[in-house]
């Protein structure tokens, strides 16, 4: 019983019953406009004749009466005349109808009257409105709709097989439009069980045809293939999670297990206890950011909004990693016109910089100059960090900002390859971007933010 509470299925059904009362409105209005409105214009020209011919007998007796109806009756009119005047004793004074109706009636009469003329035999169906005088004359007054009633006649004959055709249309059509519906939700059904069963390249066909399904479609498939991205990324993330915390605890291990040996010295035991302390050190860095991160991209993490004067950010930034830069001979300059604030978190946004300049200091030469800008962009404060080092394969650009991710020059380096991934979610949550960019030689880092996150659309509090 699935196919009763198909959607399918009551779309057709919808669709055959819109039809069928469609087409009867159509039936309807037709006859209407072909058989009642031109009949009631009949009846109205008709009645005025008959008033007319009754006011010239009442007011000029029979023989002008029959004088004037037989004037009409010769008349080229399209409709042709018919008439018929009686006396009370059932004498006809004047007639052109084959016969006259025997009951009296002062409603309408719509009679036979054949005319035999030359041998052929020419039919008509006058419409007569009768009327009875005081002293019992009779007045018959009327024209022809023989064209009326053939059409009416025609359509009351037609219209069961008509009928008959349009519920057989109806249910063709509804029957056609839920095959059709049936065909692209079976579609869309079978690629959703084929991601469901593991499979996420499973995608929905797209028939070119621009029309609601592809529509869909296109949503759908952009859907599914941000999902196998964002699986893809969760599992390069649970492989490099694995593998950079791995080595770490298994130094702790090795330091945990050598503390046990008697023969130590105790410089080696004091070094062995150091050599742990760092490795449970550098666990909980690694973990603290993880947390962070998770965070701040769960929307997790309450902003202390305030503003934050940018440029001081950049100069605080920079005299934070100066001593350790001057140490390689690398010159960190700040280029920043004073005015230049924003709304966000003060905290954070020092951090997201922080870990920027950190990475330049990090991949620089010795001798190097770092460039770290600040602008206005409209309503945005743009945050730019360069350097000189040998920047980033254009494949692992779009894989920097991953959690644990390290290009291939950063294996030299010490680091657990979540600066990037953690100032991303920083400028995520104030609505913001960070965007990389090589520049032959070095890396540039751009993190654009809106002067008031309050009023940005993306921010997640």
């Amino acid at each position: 019983m699935r196919w009763v509470r198909s959607l399918s299925l009551r779309l057709a059904l919808f669709h055959a019953a819109i039809f069928i009362a469609s087409s009867a409105a159509l039936g309807g209005i037709y006859y209407w406009a072909k058989v009642v409105l031109p009949m009631d214009h009949l009846k109205s020209e008709i009645d005025k004749e008959a008033q007319l011919f009754a006011q010239i007998y009442i007011a000029d007796g029979a023989e002008a009466a029959r004088t004037a109806l037989e004037r009409r009756s010769i008349q080229g009119d399209p409709r042709r005349a018919f008439h018929a005047l009686v006396r009370a004793d059932a004498t006809v004074i004047t007639t052109n109808l084959p016969s006259l109706p025997t009951r009296r009636s002062d409603e309408w009469w719509l009679l036979e009257a054949d005319i035999y003329r030359d041998g052929d035999e020419n039919d008509y169906t006058p419409l007569v409105r009768d009327i009875t005088f005081l002293d019992g004359s009779r007045l018959l007054i009327g024209r022809d709709a023989e064209d009326l009633e053939e059409i009416e006649e025609t359509l009351a004959s037609g219209i069961p097989w008509a009928g008959a055709g349009v519920i057989l249309l109806a249910l063709l059509g509804g029957l056609l439009m839920s095959r059709a519906l049936s065909v692209r939700l079976e579609a869309i059904n079978r690629a959703a069980r084929q991601v469901m069963g593991g499979d996420l390249s499973g995608r929905v066909p797209v028939r070119g045809s621009g029309d609601d399904f592809d529509q869909l479609a296109e949503t759908l498939n952009a859907m599914l293939q941000r999902n196998e991205e964002l699986f893809e990324a969760v599992k390069r993330v649970s492989d490099n999670v694995a593998h950079e915390l791995r080595t770490p605890l298994a130094r702790l291990q090795i330091s945990l297990e050598r503390l046990s040996e008697k023969q130590l010295t105790a410089e080696e035991r004091n070094r062995l206890t150091i050599d742990a302390s760092l490795e449970a050190q550098r666990l909980g860095r690694i973990f603290e950011a993880l947390l962070r991160i998770s965070r701040l991209e769960g929307g997790r993490y309450a902003l202390n909004l305030r503003n934050v004067n940018a440029v001081a950010v950049a100069h605080d930034v920079a005299e934070l990693y100066g001593p350790t830069a001057a140490q390689r001979g690398i010159n960190i300059q700040v280029d920043a016109p004073s005015g230049l604030c924003l709304t966000g978190d003060a905290d954070l946004l020092a951090q997201a910089l922080a870990n920027l300049v950190d990475n330049a200091v990090k991949f620089s030469p010795d001798q190097a100059v770092i460039s770290v800008a600040v602008e206005r962009r409209e309503r945005s404060i743009v945050f730019t960090v360069s350097d000189c080092g040998a920047g980033m394969a254009e494949d692992e650009l779009s894989r920097a900002t991953e959690r644990f991710f390290r290009g291939a020059d950063a294996a030299r380096l010490r680091g657990e390859g979540l600066g990037l991934s953690l100032a991303a979610a920083i400028a995520a949550l104030h609505g913001g971007t960070l965007m990389l960019r090589n520049m032959k030689p070095g890396l540039r880092a751009t993190l654009e933010l809106p002067d008031d996150v309050s009023a940005a659309p993306t921010t997640q509090r």
